[in-house]
This record gives structure tokens, C-alpha cells and sequence, in this order.
């Protein structure tokens, strides 16, 4: 299981300079961020959503050597928004890899669940949650 700071702390060292990390969701969440401080803003802002979120992995599969590699990760969580509301999603990312570093995130999910959670939160005071999407 993985939570919003740990992951952040694995993809914010393992993210090569010029990295393309996309994600299709509520304007929370969506858009192309190319650098690690952009990247870092949106995991600030995903946690407007969430205190805590945990990924059970599903299933791995990787394609490719060490410095040249896919992976595609299956994976499920189950948690509370921080309005304490349950929520749960499933979903793959895809992740290229050279030498190591992340230089491709694409990220499916059923992005209505997490639109829900938006629509609540802005209903409630949460302004952050309805800003423009961080890109660079």
C-alpha cells in the first residue's frame, strides 16, 4: 500500500528532468506536468482530496530491459475522502522507464468517481479543488 507522500517521495526522485506524466480527470487532477515541481504541486493538491490514499496492486507487468522498460501497474484502493465520505476506484497506469528514472505516466481510472469527490468538496468551501489544472 501506498500513501500520497511516499508515492510523491518515489516518483519525485525517480522522475527524470522532462518527464511526461499525463492524467484525464476533473480539473483537479488533470493535465501534463514535464517537471518534478509541477509534479510535486499536483500531489499537494491531490491531497486537498484525500488525508490518506492506499493502492492495492492488482497485477504488474513489465516489457523491456532495465534501461529501456514498460510497466503497466493494475491496481485498486478503498479509502475516505477528507469530507469522510468512502470512496474507491481501480485503475492501470502505464510507466516507461530509462535507466531507472519515470520518463512516462498515463494514469486510467474512472475519473467520474473522482469528479464526484470534487463536486462535494467545492460544495463545501473548496475553492483549491476547483483552481486550474497545474501544467507546465
Amino acid at each position: 500500500m501506498v500513501i500520497i507522500s511516499s508515492l510523491w517521495t518515489a516518483l519525485g526522485i525517480a522522475t527524470r528532468p522532462g518527464s511526461k506524466i499525463y492524467r484525464i480527470d476533473p480539473r483537479l487532477a488533470s493535465g501534463t506536468r514535464h517537471t518534478r515541481d509541477a509534479l510535486r504541486r499536483w500531489f499537494e493538491r491531490l491531497s486537498l482530496l484525500f488525508t490518506e490514499l492506499h493502492f492495492e496492486v492488482k497485477e504488474v507487468t513489465v516489457q523491456g530491459w532495465p534501461w529501456k522498460a514498460t510497466v503497466m501497474v493494475q491496481w485498486e484502493n478503498q479509502e475516505r475522502a477528507r469530507d469522510g465520505q468512502p470512496y474507491a476506484n481501480q485503475g492501470t497506469h502505464v510507466v516507461r522507464l530509462r535507466r531507472g528514472r519515470v520518463i512516462y505516466l498515463h494514469e486510467h481510472l474512472d475519473s467520474q468517481r473522482v469528479a464526484e469527490v470534487c463536486r462535494r468538496l467545492v460544495e463545501q468551501g473548496g475553492s483549491e479543488v476547483a483552481a486550474e489544472p497545474i501544467t507546465d
